[in-house]
C-alpha cells in the first residue's frame, strides 16, 4: 500500500516537472527570441539613421560647392 502511495505521488511530482521543464523551455526560447528580435530593431534603426545622416551630409556639401559655384560664376 505505501509503495502504491509514494509510487502515485512521484508519478504526480514528475509530471509537474515535466510541465514546470516545458514552461521554462518555452519562457526562455521566447524571451531570446523577443531580445533577439528587439536588438536586431534597435540595429537597423541605427543603421537607418547612420545612412541619412551620411546622405545629408553628402548632399550639403554638394550644395554648398555649388552655392560657391554659382558665387563665383555670378561675380559675388
Amino acid at each position: 500500500m505505501d509503495f502504491t502511495i509514494m509510487h502515485n505521488y512521484l508519478h504526480k511530482q514528475s509530471i509537474l516537472l515535466w510541465f514546470v521543464g516545458v514552461g521554462v523551455t518555452c519562457i526562455v526560447f521566447a524571451s531570446g527570441f523577443y531580445l533577439t528580435r528587439l536588438s536586431l530593431d534597435w540595429y537597423w534603426e541605427y543603421q537607418y539613421i547612420e545612412q541619412k545622416n551620411s546622405l545629408s551630409q553628402k548632399y550639403e556639401k554638394e550644395l554648398n560647392e555649388l552655392e560657391i559655384q554659382l558665387n563665383t560664376y555670378n561675380g559675388k
